[in-house]
């Protein structure tokens, strides 16, 4: 079942590991209509732990939204899944919709499956994808509510005087997702990122630790993840050191456990190596060593 609803969402290779599981599709189909969407397939299903296999055939029906029924039986023959494919297709089709739901129960023998049997990441996870317009549609309204009262929210600032609670409400949504959004992006945009803390200080934003938070944590993990033996240019590692002191007055603490093993197990002895290649006289080395002892400080992780 976590297959068969998961793929409505989103599109899997032809072999993948779900939990404990492995599976293999041999044949699907989708057809859409709109919001409504039908998916049948066929898989190999094989468990990691004790290698018993069988084959199933499965059917999908999403009405939108999180209305979602699935089925899945053991496969019979190629003719019955045909079939199956068949009989629900045409009335799909023809907009029966009740008409498809009752081949479903027939064809299942009414074991029906939905969201709520799904394991509880993966809810989360598909309901985060149904809800994705949503949170677009309400990104849009908080923004246009923070843009188009930009100076009466100045003018309240001016007089020392609290933001009426919708507006404060808008104003924190829209820093926390821009935030977000600027830590998730391919370059970062320090000047972006300094505006926004401004502001977040200016209009005393609580911060969105869980969702920030990670976002920071990504980045620097993605930025460590660059050092190693044979790095070059360390320049870019300065950011991490800039984006924690930045964030410092905001008590936002990322997750840096990650980006410590990093340093710990490499960063230290590059450290070793390009100090003793700086007694030599290796300017360049000198930096880099500057560099490693500065960001071990930012990661508070000894270096000496």
């Amino acid at each position: 079942a976590h297959y068969s609803i998961s793929s409505i969402f989103e599109e899997f290779p032809e072999d993948i590991k779900i939990y404990c599981y492995s599976e293999k599709s041999k044949v699907y189909n989708k057809i859409e209509a709109g919001k409504l969407r039908l998916a049948t397939g066929m898989s190999d299903i094989t468990s990691d732990i004790t290698w018993d296999k069988k084959a199933v055939v499965f059917a999908v029906l999403h009405l939108g939204d999180h209305n979602i029924n699935a089925g899945v039986k053991n496969f019979t023959t190629d003719e019955d899944f045909l079939s199956m494919q068949e009989e629900m297709k045409d009335p799909f089709d023809k907009g029966d919709i009740p008409g498809v739901i009752r081949l479903m129960d027939k064809h299942f023998d009414g074991k029906i499956y939905s969201l709520r049997h799904l394991f509880k990441d993966e809810r989360k996870k598909i309901m985060d994808q149904i809800l994705q317009l949503t949170y677009e549609d309400i990104e849009t309204s908080y923004r246009q509510i923070y843009e188009n009262n930009y100076s009466i929210l100045n003018h309240f600032h001016s007089l020392d005087l609290r933001l009426p609670r919708p507006f404060a409400t808008s104003v924190e949504y829209v820093l926390n997702t821009d935030l977000k959004k600027v830590f998730e992006s391919d370059e970062l945009d320090m000047d972006k990122l300094n505006r926004l803390i401004d502001d977040v200080k200016k209009w005393s934003v609580r911060i969105d630790t869980a969702t920030v938070g990670t976002a920071v944590s990504s980045l620097i993990d993605s930025l460590m993840e660059g050092l190693n033996d044979q790095t070059k240019d360390l320049r870019p590692l300065d950011i991490v050191c800039e984006v924690l002191a930045i964030l410092k007055p905001l008590s936002l603490t990322p997750d840096l456990w990650k980006a410590q093993n990093i340093f710990f197990s490499v960063g230290k002895k590059m450290y070793r190596d390009m100090k003793a290649k700086a007694a030599e006289g290796d300017l360049p080395a000198g930096q880099d060593a500057r560099t490693l002892l500065r960001l071990g400080l930012c990661l508070s992780v000894m270096v000496e």
